[in-house]
């Protein structure tokens, strides 16, 4: 059970790392800074 909740956030963490870095590619240069700071 511990591994299959660790692997439902391991994909959670991924699928939100690649709709940070579509939101970055997507946004001027000057947004970056805000997503980060939604981020962190």
């Amino acid at each position: 059970m511990s591994t299959n909740l660790s692997k439902q956030k391991r994909d959670d963490l991924l699928s939100k790392i690649s709709a940070i870095r579509a939101y970055i590619a997507a946004a001027p240069c000057a947004s970056f800074s805000a997503a980060r700071a939604a981020v962190g």
